[in-house]
C-alpha cells in the first residue's frame, strides 16, 4: 500500500470508519507479523502479538500524526511490544529457575 492510500484510510479510521481500519490491517499485517516473529522466535507468539500490536494502533490512533509516514509509527509500536514481551519471558524464566533452585535445596 503506498503512503497516500494509507493517509487516506487512516484519515477515514480517524473518523470512525471501522472498513477504513481493516484495509490497513489488511496490508500491514504480513510486515507486522514478520517482524513480530522475527523478534519473538515463533509463529504463535507472533500472531498473538499482531493482534496486540493492531488494537493498540487503532486505540492510540488520535496520537499518530497524519502528516508522517504510518509505517514506522506502526511498526515502533510492534517492536516495543515485542522488546516487553522478551523482557517478560526473561523476568518469568528468572523467577522460575530461583524457585527451582529453592525446592531442590
Amino acid at each position: 500500500m503506498d503512503e497516500a492510500r494509507a493517509q487516506e484510510l487512516l484519515r477515514l479510521a480517524w473518523d470512525g470508519e471501522t472498513e477504513a481500519f481493516a484495509d490497513v490491517y489488511r496490508a500491514f499485517f504480513p510486515r507486522v507479523f514478520g517482524l513480530c516473529r522475527r523478534l519473538l522466535g515463533s509463529a504463535e507468539a507472533a500472531e498473538d502479538a499482531t493482534s496486540e500490536v493492531f488494537l493498540r494502533a487503532q486505540r492510540n490512533l488520535r496520537s499518530y500524526d497524519l502528516g508522517l509516514p504510518f509505517a514506522p509509527w506502526l511498526f515502533g509500536i510492534a517492536s516495543h511490544y515485542c522488546l516487553d514481551q522478551l523482557r517478560r519471558r526473561r523476568a518469568e524464566q528468572r523467577l522460575f529457575e530461583c524457585a527451582a533452585a529453592l525446592a531442590a535445596t
